[in-house]
């Protein structure tokens, strides 16, 4: 096989990672019922978001600091900022959780993806592919990434960084 082909195998191969755990996750993102943080990590993603749309010299007063950064406390907040940003990007077309659960389901595609990379360099693409599909046969991964929840955000800050 030549290179172009060989090459062009490839991206195939890698979008085909990409698309799959992104659909696989978004797929069961549907008939996964709310969890009892789910909403409260949401609604602060979308306050934070507010906070950033409104910036002015009075954002950095005690009380708008309250009312914007003290709904919950987790660390870090770039996870809930993104769940308020798909809120607001995604949110006519899909209901509450959908779009705030998307971020997690493109989260779960590059994690794949990052992960396909990484041991591809490290081992070989023949352990590459085992681990995506043991990935992929975790019902527990798969649920968590139907969520919208900050564990998934810090795997992926963990595989990158």
């Amino acid at each position: 096989m030549n290179r172009i082909a060989a090459s062009f195998l490839n991206i195939l191969l890698l979008l085909f990672i990409t698309v799959f755990s992104f659909g696989i996750s978004f797929y069961f993102s549907a008939s996964t019922g709310p969890t009892w943080d789910e909403p409260s990590y949401i609604l602060s993603g979308l306050r934070h978001v507010e906070w950033f749309q409104n910036l002015s010299i009075n954002s950095f007063s005690e009380k708008n600091i309250e009312t914007f950064w003290k709904i919950t406390t987790e660390h870090p907040p770039l996870a809930r900022i993104f769940l308020g940003l798909f809120y607001f990007q995604f949110s006519p077309p899909l209901d509450f959780f959908a779009s705030a659960r998307l971020f997690s389901s493109l989260l779960f595609a590059l994690f794949n993806l990052g992960s396909f990379f990484f041991l591809s360099k490290l081992y070989s693409k023949t352990l590459s592919w085992f681990f995506f599909l043991f990935l992929l046969s975790c019902p527990r991964l798969i649920g968590y990434t139907s969520i919208a929840t900050l564990d998934l955000p810090l795997s992926f800050l963990n595989l990158f960084f």
